[in-house]
């Protein structure tokens, strides 16, 4: 789709150049001009809407300051992709760079970010304070959430500048996040550690075709990718390798993943906690059967040590994490369930590699849903913003920018063509991000509900009725006090 809209932007510069010119030129004929049968009317070119429209303005040279979530590690969800100190080569690092420079000669301002590793207190000091340091902020989904009810947020709302409508902000997330019809939290082509945050399958084309299974690209296509066939195919590959009778990270499974794989199901497979009401106010509303059924399949999956390595079975190891993925780097798990983050991590792996969406519930099910880790960074504004005509503009501008600069720079370039390995995974990329869901609950985590679902997944448990029986009153307390924080 990118490549599309920079063929349609080069058209469109070569045609006008090219009108330029013929105006140059005397009319050849101009009787038989006028004489011409009348052309048909044709609809005019529908406007490119990821184009902003913010008229500039010169901000006087000003500098307008992000604070950065550092985690201390470039091998973390720290953020990297808000500036750039100079053009080096690398695309992401020159598509930042070269997103930033437009904007600041658009609004003469100079954008810069402070790497902070602790972001969500430093925000919430400074509003307590009054002080208008920092114009916006990028922070996780989990502290985002807390500086929200904390009151340290502003409602996007009150910014002019920013238009919610746009494609560049991402529209599931708006829907989703949204609290009393206000919006606190964006994402979207502004940033693309937000992408890495997608909960992905990764499977091993080489024991696809060692044990001739089906194609999971075929199944995808056809509609046909469910978790019962996820949950066949992965039983079909698991081997003890080395014959010492146990089921180590030495061994060959049909799936190697980490826990949060049971909210990549839950999701998958159409599971909510919440609805939202009238009021744009979430209510505890979830289908206890189809729930059910998704944690007895969930638990078929993740509870069996014979077909899935999960990290929290790894005796002795100094990064679990990293086992897992070594696992499948060494070609021995058909099956790698992890966030689009753990992608980059497999460029020396020698088997091919595709990469496909979690699997639908059943084949009636109409869409393949994509869980977003909280992980993932919000782009928020601090209640203290020292200019909200200022930080509108910036923030839409570079959000506009970006889907022309940095989403194609991580999207098609370094994704599309240094990862993934085939132009079949380019095109579940673009199924896996069109169908991304945030939810409420996993950010302010009411009564543990999803992290309950999920222990009872891997213990093989059903028993759900018990779990929301147990959790119920701490889960409507918990959206009680929330409902107060944003509506008293």
């Amino acid at each position: 789709m990118m490549k599309k809209l920079f063929i349609l932007l080069l058209a469109a510069l070569l045609l006008s150049s090219c009108g330029q010119a013929a105006t140059e030129e005397p009319a050849a004929d101009t009787a038989a001009a006028e004489n011409a049968p009348i052309a048909e009317e044709t609809e005019p070119e529908t406007e490119d809407p990821y184009i902003d429209t913010v008229e500039a303005e010169d901000f006087g040279g000003r500098p307008f300051n992000l604070l950065l979530r550092d985690e201390g590690s470039e091998v973390s969800w720290s953020i990297f992709d808000a500036v750039a100190e100079e053009a080096t080569g690398e695309a992401i690092n020159d598509a930042i760079y070269n997103r930033n420079l437009s904007i600041n000669e658009k609004y003469n301002v100079e954008i810069l970010g402070e790497m902070n590793k602790n972001s969500l207190v430093t925000l919430n000091n400074c509003v307590k304070a009054g002080d208008s340091t920092y114009d916006a902020a990028f922070l996780n989904t989990y502290d985002s959430s807390s500086a929200a009810q904390a009151g340290s947020l502003m409602d996007y709302g009150m910014l002019e500048a920013i238009d919610m409508t746009k494609p560049y902000w991402d529209q599931r997330c708006i829907s989703d996040l949204s609290i009393a019809g206000k919006t606190y939290f964006l994402t979207g082509d502004i940033s693309s550690i937000d992408k890495k945050a997608t909960w992905i399958l990764m499977f091993n084309k080489n024991l696809i075709n060692s044990f001739d299974l089906e194609s999971p690209y075929d199944l995808v296509n056809e509609g046909t990718w469910t978790v019962d066939k996820f949950k066949e195919m992965s039983a079909d590959v698991s081997s003890d390798l080395n014959g010492d009778g146990e089921w180590t990270v030495e061994d060959q499974y049909g799936l190697a993943t980490t826990p949060d794989t049971v909210h990549g199901l839950f999701y998958s497979c159409g599971g909510q906690y919440i609805r939202k009401d009238e009021n744009d106010l979430p209510v505890f509303d979830m289908d206890i059967e189809l729930c059910t059924s998704i944690l007895e399949t969930a638990g078929q999956i993740l509870s069996n040590p014979q077909n899935t390595l999960l990290s929290t079975n790894i005796k002795g190891s100094a990064n679990a994490i990293l086992d897992l993925r070594d696992c499948f780097i060494e070609g021995r798990s058909l099956f790698y369930g992890e966030v689009m983050f753990h992608v980059a991590g497999l460029r020396e792996m020698a088997d091919d590699f595709g990469i496909i969406p979690m699997p639908k519930l059943n084949e009636a099910q109409e869409d393949y849903i994509t869980y977003t880790n909280p992980a993932g960074p919000m782009l928020v504004v601090p209640m203290t913003t020292a200019d909200l005509t200022c930080t509108g503009k910036v923030l839409e501008s570079l959000a506009s920018a970006s889907h022309y600069t940095l989403t194609p720079a991580y999207y098609d370039i370094a994704l599309k063509g240094k990862y993934a390995r085939d132009e079949d995974s380019a095109a579940m990329l673009d199924i896996i991000f069109a169908h991304r869901v945030y939810d409420l609950t996993q950010a302010y985590g009411w009564g543990s509900m999803p992290s309950s679902f999920k222990d009872l997944a891997v213990k093989g448990s059903t028993d759900l009725a018990s779990l929301v029986a147990s959790k119920q009153s701490i889960f409507d307390s918990g959206i009680e006090k929330f409902v107060s924080a944003f509506t008293d």
